[in-house]
């Protein structure tokens, strides 16, 4: 887990960043709060050659699957699921449009963003059932969207990339389809480390906001043995048949311990992985938008998601 160390090794760019959240913990009485400032819809100047339309889940009423697709004439293309973060109580598909649209339209690929149900109204196992919701829609409505259903991968940040990982091992588990690549962005992976209490000075995500979101996600259950890995991947035994991985953190992150013995384990298990340490990174940095080491890694998410959609290894 990160220790108080993590606080002096803050990049020193990332000051102002990380003084927006300075005494900031997630809880009950700042849910409301922290929803308004991570579900708004964000309107920025967008001239980029991406249609964008939304479709609702069948299986799961009132998610909504929003398709950002370049504007192309490839017959068909390689697809990207992408889970938003929020520490599952917070984030939305339509918040992280803007972004995601650029991505799509940088990538030249089909960005397809999952708006799941939140806790603790909707706790585990609604958000990753609407995850895997979205991805066997993506397979069965490939033809109307022209994906290639070869290169579809699975990609997300935070508690999105818990969610990412999650639904590998759950479709790892059933033995078909197969995502093919994971995409990674600081994720939220053992709830173990919120069970482990401490780290309220970390910045940006505190323990006792890490604590809350793992607690409305996973109920009286957090912690216990009874856990599931598809809840908590950061728990899974074995690792093996897992996709080709790329996995990014700031080393002054809650989540490095977590991420490193993710990546170490898939490693382990003789999977493809891409583990990228941001030295002075704390939770979230990759959203500051002038800090050189944000900009740096940014560029380097999207380079490795180019490789994986293309199915090319890091030279």
């Amino acid at each position: 887990m990160a220790s108080d160390a993590a606080l002096v090794n803050i990049d020193p760019e990332l000051c102002e960043f990380v003084g927006r959240f300075k005494n900031f913990h997630l809880s009950a009485e700042t849910l409301n709060d922290f929803r308004k400032m991570t579900m708004g819809v964000v309107a920025q100047p967008d001239d980029l050659r991406v249609i964008s339309e939304s479709v609702t889940l069948p299986s799961s009423p009132g998610v909504l699957l929003l398709m950002h697709r370049p504007l192309s004439d490839h017959t068909a293309m390689p697809c990207a699921l992408h889970m938003h973060g929020g520490g599952f109580v917070g984030g939305s598909a339509q918040s992280d449009a803007p972004s995601m649209r650029a991505l799509a339209a940088e990538t030249q690929c089909i960005i397809a963003s999952v708006d799941y149900r939140l806790a603790p109204e909707a706790q585990y196992p609604a958000p990753l059932d609407d995850c895997a919701a979205a991805f066997a829609l993506l397979l069965t409505d490939a033809a109307r969207w022209r994906i290639n259903t070869s290169r579809i991968g699975v990609i997300g940040e935070s508690a999105g990339g818990g969610l990412a990982a999650g639904l590998a091992l759950k479709l790892r588990d059933a033995g078909k389809n197969r995502p093919a690549f994971l995409h990674l962005i600081y994720p939220m992976l053992d709830d173990r480390t919120a069970a482990s209490g401490g780290a309220d000075n970390v910045p940006v995500w505190s323990g006792r906001s890490n604590q809350f979101g793992w607690r409305c996600y996973l109920g009286d259950a957090l912690a216990a043995s009874s856990v599931p890995i598809y809840a908590a991947p950061g728990r899974a035994p074995d690792l093996s048949g897992m996709p080709p991985t790329y996995l990014a953190v700031g080393d002054s992150d809650l989540f490095f311990s977590e991420n490193a013995r993710f990546a170490r384990a898939l490693e382990l298990a003789g999977v493809e992985v891409e583990f990228d340490v941001y030295a002075g990174g704390v939770h979230g940095f990759m959203h500051a938008p002038s800090a050189t080491m944000a900009t740096k890694a940014r560029a380097n998410s999207a380079y490795a998601l180019k490789r994986a959609l293309a199915g090319s290894k890091r030279s």
